[in-house]
């Protein structure tokens, strides 16, 4: 249990743990009549989820959240927070890399990248998205057969009327429409070509790989996942390199025997992410900027 804990002779009782805790677990003078003593109420206190941030703003170390320690899991921000122009510049200059040169990334950038990842945030606290990064373009090539095998089989299952009337009424309808209007006729172009000319049309050519994957019944982790994909991504991008995130990877991992030995995915997770990344071959000279379908000011 993430039970908190006041220093009170450390503690300053400037009361910012009482204003910043989401689950309303501290309290002070104004909420206990006494002389301002923070205390921890009993009966909220196992609501904590250990998100740290009563640690985070503690001027004087004088709080705990379950086992956090300073120091180890929270520590002193480093520098300033970036102006609003650089991260214009950042968001604006991040595009989807395709082609790649054909160089390995260092264990220490993808070292780099993992270390940001872990810094997106959570629905809830614990984390409970793993990370299996595929450091050489060889085991890349060796899946790529078992990937399009997969997708072979499926094209072939929608091409039966009675297995797609099964799979309309058993999908979800966002990711049945998505099969039928996006998937189908990119597979109809893609499939002969890696199979008839040797093209890799799934992860490009990219020399490294990063699968996101989590137990099935672990909570939030696919939004989890999804948010921590768009972190790694910002992070390559960052650190020089290009990648993409390629939906035709997880499923097929996912529902592959073969695909889950090889990428070591636990038997009870499930995988929900896919990040390609390595040099990119060309340099983007020009953003391309999209508007939401609309915007509702109420």
């Amino acid at each position: 249990m993430n039970v908190p804990r006041i220093d009170k002779d450390a503690c300053q009782r400037c009361g910012a743990c009482v204003e910043i805790c989401p689950q309303g677990i501290f309290s002070s003078k104004e909420s206990r009549g006494n002389d301002g003593e923070i205390a921890v109420d009993p009966e909220r206190a196992p609501l904590c989820i250990a998100c740290g941030h009563c640690m985070a703003v503690c001027p004087a170390k004088a709080v705990r959240a379950g086992a956090l320690e300073y120091g180890r899991d929270v520590v002193v921000q480093q520098g300033e927070k970036p102006d609003p122009e650089s991260v214009q510049v950042l968001l604006e200059t991040r595009r989807a890399c395709r082609a790649y040169k054909d160089e390995p990334v260092p264990r220490r950038v993808l070292e780099d990248i993992v270390d940001r990842i872990a810094t997106a945030p959570p629905g809830f606290p614990p984390w409970n998205v793993e990370l299996t990064v595929v450091q050489r373009r060889e085991t890349l090539e060796k899946a790529l057969p078992a990937i399009v095998e997969m997708y072979e089989k499926l094209e072939g299952w929608m091409g039966n009327p009675f297995v797609r009337f099964f799979m309309k009424h058993s999908l979800e309808t966002e990711l049945y429409n998505t099969i039928r209007d996006h998937l189908l006729p990119i597979l109809k172009n893609r499939l002969p070509e890696m199979k008839e000319k040797g093209r890799d049309l799934v992860t490009w050519g990219a020399p490294a790989m990063i699968l996101f994957h989590a137990d099935r019944a672990s909570c939030n982790h696919t939004e989890d996942a999804h948010i921590a994909v768009m972190v790694g991504w910002l992070a390559a991008h960052a650190l020089g390199l290009g990648a993409t995130a390629i939906g035709l990877v997880p499923p097929a991992v996912d529902k592959t025997p073969s695909l889950r030995e090889r990428f070591a995915i636990p038997g009870d997770n499930e995988v929900v992410g896919c990040l390609i990344l390595g040099y990119p071959k060309h340099r983007i000279k020009r953003s391309i900027l999209r508007k939401p379908k609309s915007v509702t000011w109420i």
